[in-house]
This record gives structure tokens, sequence and C-alpha cells, in this order.
């Protein structure tokens, strides 16, 4: 009796650690999966010592990151381009390059094939990352031969528009080292805003949010006091302090602390650009640039007239690490750059470019004293393109995607008079313009009126007359 008491004793233990281990076995697995699906899950690399970098090529990687683009480029004979796209960010010598581009796409008739952007300056619903609903007039050119305004990248979409011709329609932008953008950044956007004037940029944020007080222009020092208590991914504007080059780039500001994130973006990235031009190598990104547009230097001739002059007083050690903390992605970004940079001199031939940086400099000091024509003369007509007509952006749309990365307070700024539109059925743009003595145009009132205007209450009768 006794034996046969103990196996059935034994029979239920075993029956109930069967079903116990089973459970067990389902949980881990459903646990897994999450993990495995999770789009935030922290990397288990850590950011390299990246700023100890020493700038010369490397032929595979950085920071064991692939550098993958196409060197062919540069080792081969140019070929005749119809276009250039370029990504214009903020205070990275961007102004300049646009001047070029826009210079180059006059001489080469296809200036007529510019695409407009969105809204006033600002364009593919900035800041956030250009998708279909954010072409100009609901419409672009195929294929896009032409664009070169302020809009933050889109990895996902853009390639599948802009690739197909990617033989004859190169992409570049330009970076710069990332304290230097800081300081410029808070240097030009850390300002009170002008009452009673329309404004593209969000003037004043993140600084005044950070230190909570509307009227304040906190100095440099005082920002990255705050940043540790008072930053936050869902502060409005808060990229302008804590990476923005990489934000531009395209990449989410609540995953730039997972390396993998960051690296494996920086390798798609390599591939998209045919060019990223660091602000600190200037003679050589025109070198390079001008081998990429198959262009003349004279054409490409730029006086370099947007300095700005101001006080540059060193960090101290402590604001230094907060410094690179909140900016780490930036760093590992520019230097990855610096890799693939010189990884295309390198391609492109050591000794030729140091003897086509002599050529450059002479035709540009030529062009300086006006001893040669460095006009913008049409050479040749425009490529053909046909229009494709893209989905009509609804008002609603706009104020979602617009105000993804926190609602901008000031005035002028087109989300707050898109917001004000939608719940009032006024465009406010309108008082600014008549105050301002103009009263069409400048305030970006003919592009809100190509958007589907889907507001909450009926609208005004001035803007139903226009509309």
């Amino acid at each position: 009796m006794n034996k046969i008491k103990v196996k059935k004793k034994r029979r239920v233990l075993y029956f109930f650690y069967t079903i116990l281990t089973s459970v067990s076995f389902i949980l881990f697995y459903n646990t897994y999966i999450q993990y495995k699906k999770s789009p935030t899950t922290i990397s288990t690399r850590t950011y390299p010592d990246v700023w100890n970098y020493e700038k010369k090529a490397n032929k595979d990687n950085f920071a064991g990151i692939p550098l993958r683009a196409d060197l062919d480029l540069w080792k081969n004979e140019c070929k005749k381009q119809d276009g250039v796209i370029f990504l214009k960010k903020h205070k990275t010598a961007s102004t300049t390059f646009k001047y070029i581009t826009d210079k180059w796409l006059q001489i080469i008739g296809a200036d007529e094939k510019k695409e407009p952007p969105q809204m006033g300056v600002m364009g593919g619903c900035f800041p956030a990352k250009f998708n279909e609903l954010c072409w100009g007039n609901s419409q672009r050119n195929d294929p896009v031969l032409a664009l070169n305004y302020h809009f933050r990248w889109n990895m996902d979409y853009l390639p599948k528009v802009l690739n197909k011709n990617r033989p004859k329609v190169k992409i570049f932008t330009t970076i710069r080292e990332p304290l230097a953008t800081l300081r410029s950044t808070n240097n030009f956007f850390n300002r009170i805003p002008n009452p009673g004037h329309c404004g593209w940029d969000c003037w004043g944020s993140p600084y005044r949010d950070l230190v909570n007080d509307r009227n304040a222009r906190p100095s440099l020092e005082t920002i990255l006091d705050t940043l540790e208590s008072s930053w936050n991914t869902t502060v409005p504007y808060g990229y302008q302090v804590s990476n923005p080059q990489c934000f531009e780039l395209g990449m989410s500001l609540d995953k730039l602390d997972d390396f993998d994130y960051v690296a494996t973006s920086l390798t798609r990235l390599d591939q998209q650009f045919d060019l990223v031009l660091l602000t600190e190598y200037y003679w050589e990104g025109i070198v390079l640039l001008r081998h990429m547009l198959c262009a003349e230097y004279q054409h490409i001739y730029k006086p370099n007239t947007n300095l700005k002059k101001y006080s540059k007083k060193p960090l101290d050690k402590k604001r230094t690490k907060i410094f690179e903390r909140f900016h780490k992605a930036d760093i590992l970004m520019y230097n990855y750059f610096n890799a693939s940079l010189h990884r295309k001199i390198e391609a492109y031939g050591i000794k030729r470019m140091e003897s086509e940086k002599k050529v450059a400099q002479a035709i540009f000091t030529a062009c300086s004293k006006n001893k040669m024509d460095c006009s913008a003369k049409k050479i040749r007509e425009s490529a053909s393109t046909k229009i494709v007509q893209t989905p009509k952006i609804k008002l609603s749309e706009y104020i979602e995607l617009t105000g993804e990365h926190g609602s901008c307070l000031n005035e002028g700024h087109p989300y707050t008079n898109a917001l004000l539109l939608h719940k009032t059925g006024n465009w406010n743009f309108f008082n600014l313009e008549k105050e301002m003595g103009k009263i069409t145009g400048n305030c970006a009132t003919n592009e809100i009126l190509r958007f589907e205007l889907d507001t909450l209450v009926p609208l005004d009768e001035e803007i139903r007359k226009k509309v």
C-alpha cells in the first residue's frame, strides 16, 4: 500500500511539474518574441570613445559600423547630371550650399523643375519626416530633378522616390562638428520672437522651455546645466539641444541611446547619400561636389557671406561631459562620415585631391576679383519630366505631423496659425500680412489654401472668399 501511495504522489508531483514547466516555457517564449519585436530594444553595445578617432580613411568600417558608400563615383570620370537633391540642414553652412545648388540648377536649366516647399521656407512637413503628404502643391516632378530646401530626411520613403534616377540626380548634404553646431544653433534660434510677424522657425524653443521662462535668453552654459533635469524627447523642439543633426537626417530621438539603431541608420545613410560634406573640409567638399555634379569650378563659386561672429567661451569639464552625453549620437555620426569622406578622397586620389584644391582656390579667387565669368549663365535646357499628383494633405494631418515634436507657441509660426484655423476657421496670417503691409503671399496664405481645410467650424468669411 505504501509503495502505491508513493507512486501516486510521484505521479501527481510529476503532473504539476510538467504543467509548471510548460507554463514557464510559454511565458518565456512570449517574452522573447515581444523582445524580438520591440523596436526600442536597448543595444548591448556601448558607444565608443569616438572623440579620439584619427581623421583618416578606413577601408571597411568605423567603430565597427560598415562604410557602404559606392566608391566607383569617385574613381571614374564624371557623368552629366540632370539635377541635384540637397538636404538643407540648420547651421551647417547649408545656406552657402543652397546658393551653390540654386546657381547650378539655373546653369543646367533645371531651376524651373525645383520642388516648392510646402509652407514658407520649410518643406516636407518639417520637423516631421518627409512623406508622400509633404510635397508642395500636392504634386511633384517625375523624376524629381531638384530639391534644395529645409526638410527632414526619411530613410524609408525618400529613397523609393529618388533612387530610380540616382545616376543622373545625385543626393548630398552637409554636417558640422557637433559642438560648433550647438553653439551656432543656440546663437541663431535662442531669441525672443518678433511679435506681429510670421516666422518659420520656432524662435526661442526649446531654450525658454528648459528654464521655464518665456522671456529668457539663457546662455549656452545655463542650457547645458538644465539638460539633465529638464530635457526629454517630448520637450518642444528639444532636438535643437540634443543630437540635432541625427534628427534632421531622419533618426528618431527616442532611439538615439541605442547604438545598434544609430549604427544601422548611419550605414543606410552612407548608401542613400552620394556625398556628405563636412564644413571643416570645405575645399575637399568643393572638389568632390564639382566632380559629382560634373560641373566647372566657376559654376559652383559663391563668396561666403553668411559668417556670424559671437563669443565662444570654452566649456569646463563638467559641461563638456554633459554635452558629450546629450550629443553622443551626433558625435558618432560626425566621425563616421568623417571616415566616409576620407574613404571617398582616397578613392578619388589623394595627390589628385591636393592638386584640384589648388585649382579650385585659384578659380574662386579669380571669381571674387571678377577676373573671369562666374555667373549663372544657362548652358542647356532641362531634362524632361512629367507631373505626378500626390495626396492632398488635410489641415488636421499637417497639424499632427508638424506638432509631433512639440507645439510651437509663437504667434507667427505656421503650426500655431494652422491650429488656430482648424479650431476657429480664421487664418491669423491675414492679420500679420496686413500689419506688415503685404496682403498676399508673405505669410504662406497661398500655401495653406491648397490644403484640404477640414476645420472644426465653418471658415471665416474672408478666407472662404479666397478659397
